[in-house]
């Protein structure tokens, strides 16, 4: 199976659940009537009874068949090198210019033949019980090469720990609830190849908090584009130091648009303009909504694995899934939502003059460079000094530097 293949599996989404009104939810979660009443082990069974159950369910053989085969040197051995051939085989098969290996230590008698090492007598019967194991997904079977793919830049996680964002917003009224949804929430972007999309990040949002407080945690490279300015000269380029304000987002959550409210026809209005002017048939109907700082997620009904449009920077979007809803935990941190669960690295281009720390620059326009735009680091870029022509007009822009929202 190719990668393009791959993608689109990991693509897809659903199938999605039924709505869920998350206040109902809570309400039900939180219903006294509804707490089940826990019933001890045996009660109302008689003695003999309450024995066959506890010798029925009784796992003591297996415990000791387990023991005695760890605390064994040749049969655990021979257990890990057996499994380690097989998913070695299995991953060979799985991934490109993978071999098959060879089962099965050879060793060279005095004649020089190669004959295969004896095996003891107890990894032998070992062996042969494992064998006899009728359960036809005991072992590792060859087949399951086709669920298994290389490692991707979006299966790593930036973070060694769960992090508080700096976005969380005010508490509501009267401070938070004592009794609270968690919702884990998965952002993915589309990749630049293709119409594949890959996750990005994953946060965990309190049920009180809103739309809003999502928006701001979440770290796109794209509220991150600099802003432009002109001194005086051929050569321009960008601000390094100057953070480039919002320029206005959108959800788009069953039908309902919910804008950022920054002015007063902000992202949702344009979008309900735009698809009203669209010819055609499959044009989806949405209808303006609250403010995404004033819209609780405790207000909503949400779907589990429906992918949700979220708009924002311009021409920059994602799509939000939620993953899970459930109730805050006493173990949950009390406070610091949105936490953010995982942040996929950046891929940080290299310089292409010294092709050895990251890049920081992007030059365009320089006919002394080998192409247009050449990404550089600040050093390289500085040794070569100003451009003396004034004829080229040359763009320098500084790249993202991964800092807002991480």
């Amino acid at each position: 199976m190719n990668q393009s293949a791959l993608y689109a599996i990991e693509s897809y989404f659903g199938p999605p659940s039924e709505l869920i009104s998350l206040s109902d939810f809570l309400e039900k979660c939180t219903d006294p009537s509804l707490d089940v009443e826990q019933i001890p082990f045996g009660q109302g069974l008689s003695e003999e009874r309450r024995r066959q159950i506890e010798q029925e369910c009784s796992v003591e053989s297996f415990r000791t068949n387990l023991t005695e085969t760890i605390t064994n040197p040749f049969l655990y051995a021979h257990l890990t090198q057996a499994h380690e051939d097989n998913v070695e085989n299995i991953l060979a098969i799985a991934l490109p210019g993978g071999k098959l290996k060879r089962v099965g230590k050879r060793k060279r008698n005095e004649a020089g033949n190669s004959e295969s090492a004896p095996l003891p007598v107890e990894v032998t019967n070992l062996q042969t019980q494992l064998d006899a194991v009728a359960l036809k997904s005991w072992p590792y079977s060859l087949g399951t090469a086709a669920f298994i793919r290389a490692p991707r830049n979006s299966d790593a996680n930036a973070l060694t720990r769960p992090r508080p964002t700096a976005a969380g917003g005010d508490l509501p009224s009267g401070g938070a609830p004592k009794i609270d949804l968690v919702l884990t929430i998965s952002t993915y972007s589309r990749l630049s190849w293709g119409n594949h999309l890959s996750r990005s990040y994953q946060h965990a949002v309190l049920g009180s908090q809103n739309l809003g407080d999502l928006y701001e945690a979440l770290p796109c490279l794209s509220n991150e584009i600099p802003s432009e300015k002109y001194p005086g000269g051929s050569n321009h380029g960008y601000s390094e130091d100057e953070v480039p304000p919002h320029k206005g987002g959108v959800f788009c959550i069953e039908g309902v648009a919910y804008g950022d409210g920054q002015s007063e026809e902000d992202y949702s209005d344009k979008l309900i303009e735009h698809f009203s002017e669209t010819t055609s048939n499959k044009k989806p109907e949405i209808r303006k909504g609250p403010n995404m700082h004033l819209q609780r997620f405790s207000d909503l009904s949400l779907r589990i694995n429906e992918p949700y449009w979220l708009l924002h920077q311009g021409s920059c979007e994602h799509f939000i899934v939620i993953d899970q809803i459930r109730l805050k935990h006493p173990s949950d941190p009390m406070d610091g939502y949105p936490f953010a669960l995982h942040i996929a690295p950046p891929i940080l281009d290299l310089c292409q003059a010294c092709a050895r720390v990251p890049a920081t620059l992007a030059i365009s326009g320089d006919v002394r460079l080998g192409q247009s735009p050449c990404k550089m680091c600040g050093p390289c870029w500085k040794q070569m000094g100003e451009p003396q022509d004034g004829k080229d007009r040359v763009v320098v822009v500084p790249l993202r530097k991964h800092q807002i929202g991480w």
